[in-house]
């Protein structure tokens, strides 16, 4: 970085690909654990759990070269607007993968269901999807063969997801009281309170 506005490009770094890695075998790793037929049990979780811990040593060495980027003085305002742009980039994509999915969903409830009910009116449309004994069709039945006869229901707003609503909202009280003490240079506020929020984002993952 120069003294008249300069931007500071850092090396090359190693961290994409064992990002990259991490993710592979996590996914893979949960991919080939899938049972092949109904009723077979899980395969092991091994690639997984690999995974998961390269992601980690990631995200721990890639934020500590960051951190220590900053710490040292290299970056100036421009990459501090560069950074904020980002992550508002980032905050914007989540909306948009959200908007898609309840688009997705709003397009098969209030569109398909009643434009398929008026073209094909002797089949029994329902939402949600009631398993395969509803669709039968003048005369002829869709074999059961391999699609299971389970019945599903729509889940109700109490139980999971009243609780995770809850978490959410809270881990945004807990990332701001971290913000607070990042502002007051209160290290062990900062760290406290944002492991909280990990926490709660590991609880809403797991329920």
């Amino acid at each position: 970085m120069s003294s008249n506005g300069g931007y500071y490009l850092p090396q090359p770094s190693h961290w994409p690909l064992v990002g990259s890695l991490g993710l592979f075998l996590t996914l893979g790793g949960f991919a080939f654990a899938l049972p092949v037929n109904r009723g077979d049990p899980m395969g092991s979780l091994m690639l997984t759990y690999i995974g998961l811990g390269v992601l980690t040593f990631m995200l721990y060495g890639w934020f500590g070269q960051v951190v220590g980027e900053s710490g040292k003085g290299v970056y100036n305002d421009q990459v501090d607007r560069s950074f904020r742009m980002g992550m508002g980039w980032f905050i914007f994509s989540e909306v948009m993968f959200f908007a898609a999915f309840f688009g997705a969903l709003y397009y098969i409830r209030a569109i398909i269901l009643p434009e398929a009910q008026v073209l094909a009116p002797d089949l029994n449309f329902s939402w949600p999807f009631s398993g395969t004994d509803g669709l039968k069709h003048v005369g002829t039945e869709i074999p059961k063969e391999g699609l299971g006869t389970d019945k599903f229901a729509s889940m109700g707003a109490g139980g999971i997801p009243m609780w995770n609503t809850i978490i959410l909202l809270t881990s945004g009280v807990t990332l701001t009281i971290a913000h607070w003490g990042l502002k007051k240079n209160n290290n062990a506020q900062l760290v406290l309170w944002l492991a909280v929020t990990v926490a709660l984002g590991i609880l809403f993952l797991g329920l």
